[in-house]
């Protein structure tokens, strides 16, 4: 390969790392855009098939009361009453084989990450996601709540992995 090709070469590889970096941020600021215009929703991108969960979905699965600790700033952790549903009937509304992926990463609006792996997610009585509190909707970040979208996870006891401001999901 000649100096020219190699520079041609070089160039295009760029242009197209450019490119991906780019549609990666305008994804985001859609998202984001979304909500700031009222829409409440989760994306879940499966390995690029992406799907979006609304209430209205979440309603059709049949809401339930959740107990779990919730252990914040080194306090004691206090039982509290959430209502949502488990999140492997949200994949099985959504016709998606959670059993695919290997892990979920949860990643919510003030930039907070957490995994699970498949078999936290398919476990009965593990992971929710959760809408309400103590029979009330879940306010939004700016209005100094935890939603409107919350997962947690009932089987940890220290409330470290749940993802509150809940916005995307990604199945890996």
């Amino acid at each position: 390969m000649n100096k020219k090709n190699k520079i041609v070469f070089v160039t295009s590889i760029i242009l197209c790392l450019c490119i991906a970096i780019f549609a990666k941020l305008h994804y985001r600021d859609q998202i984001m855009l979304d909500r700031s215009l009222g829409e409440e929703y989760v994306q879940i991108d499966d390995r690029g098939q992406l799907y979006r969960i609304d209430k209205q979905i979440i309603e059709s699965i049949g809401i339930i009361d959740i107990r779990a600790n919730l252990k914040t700033n080194g306090m004691k952790a206090i039982k509290q009453n959430y209502q949502g549903v488990p999140f492997n009937k949200v994949l099985l509304a959504l016709g998606i084989d959670g059993a695919q992926a290997e892990k979920f990463v949860f990643l919510g609006q003030d930039g907070y990450v957490t995994a699970f792996s498949k078999k936290e997610i398919l476990e009965d009585g593990n992971i929710y996601l959760v809408t309400g509190l103590d029979g009330q909707p879940l306010l939004g970040r700016k209005k100094g709540g935890m939603g409107p979208f919350l997962i947690i996870s009932t089987k940890d006891i220290f409330s470290q992995r749940w993802c509150k401001y809940l916005m995307e999901i990604n199945m890996q």
